[in-house]
């Protein structure tokens, strides 16, 4: 069964062609949703959801309890959910992680793999992944601990209850490896509408 209508919520990412192109042949319909909007639209039909990372900063004090409130929807959501940077962020401050400031990564990390996933399938134990960001999250409570680095040990993370995954690396921007976990989320998506 096909994906009908993917959902790709822009937090202002300069990488969001990266994420389109890679969705939209696998989709008969992807609509991009500005961040400042998701609050206030329907999910209903939607068959799964991507929220992009951005330019924004959990831990800057001036706009910390402003940012939050935007990724509200994420309660709601019943479908399959992939956060990348900034939305794997606000996926885990919605389930009670705690965002903090760290080492700043704008370059490759090799992502080591704890456990088999369906997020990670055909995916080398050790992947290389582009960093780009100067945060990190605590594990929420209810998530499984997918992937770490070097420098941040929730670099990959998958809900035990909902089909709500992240990832603090930007897969859009990876090649290769990047595609194939994209491609696996969109397989997740479907075997979902199947069930």
């Amino acid at each position: 069964m096909p994906i009908n209508k993917m959902a790709v919520i822009n937090c202002l990412s300069s990488k969001i062609n990266n994420i389109l192109e890679i969705v939209e042949p696998h989709c008969s319909s992807t609509i991009l949703i500005p961040m400042d909007d998701a609050n206030d639209t329907s999910f209903d039909g939607i068959d799964g959801v991507i929220i992009s990372g951005g330019p924004l900063l959990f831990t800057d004090k001036t706009n910390e309890t402003t940012l939050i409130k935007k990724f509200h929807f994420i309660t709601d959501l019943k479908v399959p959910t992939l956060g990348i940077c900034l939305g794997h962020q606000a996926i885990g401050l919605m389930h009670g992680a705690e965002c903090y400031r760290g080492p700043e990564r704008r370059e490759t990390d090799s992502v080591r793999i704890h456990k088999s996933h369906p997020l990670v399938e055909n995916l080398d134990t050790n992947p290389i992944f582009r960093e780009d960001h100067c945060e990190g999250i605590t594990l929420p409570q209810g998530f499984d601990l997918i992937g770490s680095s070097q420098h941040y040990e929730v670099e990959m993370m998958a809900s035990l209850h909902k089909p709500f995954f992240g990832v603090q690396f930007h897969p859009e921007a990876s090649g290769e490896p990047g595609e194939v976990l994209i491609r696996n989320f969109l397989k997740i998506v479907t075997e979902y509408k199947m069930e």
